[in-house]
């Protein structure tokens, strides 16, 4: 198998795998874009206007970003499942015998 084969199915199997878990490409969201700004006068505002109207800087950050949003909603979910983990660990009767005095 040469190099070229070797990459195109490496693409359509990380695709497959993409569309399986339901996530898409990377694609450009046109809702980003500031179409009250011209491109020419002010790239960066015209290209991420949408985004960063949608999503202001929280006052307890120096900066926001896709990232920022993502780690931010990563913790909180990850925060809701040890939550329910030690919930289900309190009532659980392993739970109850361990701390019998």
């Amino acid at each position: 198998m040469n190099l070229k084969s070797l990459i195109a199915c490496a693409l359509l199997l990380s695709l497959a795998v993409a569309t399986i878990f339901g996530q898409s490409p990377s694609t450009f969201d046109l809702a980003n874009i500031d179409k009250n700004t011209q491109a020419c006068t002010d790239f960066y505002q015209y290209a991420v206007g949408g985004w960063l109207a949608r999503n202001p800087i929280p006052a307890a950050f120096p900066s926001w970003g896709v990232d920022s949003a993502l780690d931010d909603q990563n913790r909180d979910i990850l925060r809701q499942i040890l939550e329910a983990a030690a919930q289900n660990a309190k009532s659980s009767r392993i739970f109850r015998i361990m701390t019998l005095p």
